[in-house]
C-alpha cells in the first residue's frame, strides 16, 4: 500500500490499528521483505528461569510449606520469592512472582478481611451500641 502512495493514516485506517505502528512496519518491510513481518527478536531481559525450574518451583509448591520447613500452612508471594532465591539462585520481584505462578499454572488469591460467616444484624448492633466514640 506504501508503494501505492498511500499515507500512513489510510494503511492505519484500513487495518484498524494505530497510524504510529505503521512507518515501523514499512520500514521492516524495506530492510527484510517478508520474512521481517515473522515474529522476531523481543527486547527486554531473558527470564533466568528456564522450564525445569518452573516444574520445580511447581512441585515445591504442590508438596506445600509445612512439607519444605515453614511454619506456615500458606503461601504467600514473598515467601515464594525467598525460596525461589534460595532454591534458583534468581530474584524476582513478588509482583513479578504472582505472575509467574500463575503461568505455570496456580491461582495467585488475594487474602480478604471480610467475615464469610459474619451475622450482619450482630455486626450491626456491635457497631450502633458497643463500639467506642
Amino acid at each position: 500500500m506504501s508503494i501505492e502512495r498511500h499515507t500512513s493514516g489510510d494503511i492505519a485506517g484500513l487495518l484498524k490499528v494505530n497510524r504510529t505502528n505503521v512507518p515501523g512496519w514499512i520500514h521492516t518491510w524495506n530492510e527484510h521483505g517478508a520474512d521481517g513481518s515473522l515474529e522476531g527478536h523481543r527486547s527486554g531481559r531473558r527470564s533466568g528461569f528456564n522450564p525445569e525450574d518452573k516444574i520445580g518451583l511447581g512441585d515445591i509448591i504442590e508438596s506445600g510449606p509445612i512439607a519444605y520447613g515453614l511454619n506456615t500452612g500458606v503461601w504467600t508471594s514473598k515467601i515464594i520469592t525467598q525460596i525461589i532465591e534460595e532454591e534458583f539462585g534468581i530474584g524476582f520481584h513478588p509482583g513479578h512472582v504472582r505472575k509467574l505462578l500463575k503461568e505455570i499454572g496456580f491461582s495467585v488469591q488475594r487474602s480478604t478481611y471480610k467475615l464469610v460467616h459474619a451475622d450482619i444484624r450482630k455486626k450491626n448492633k456491635w457497631i450502633r451500641y458497643t463500639y467506642p466514640n
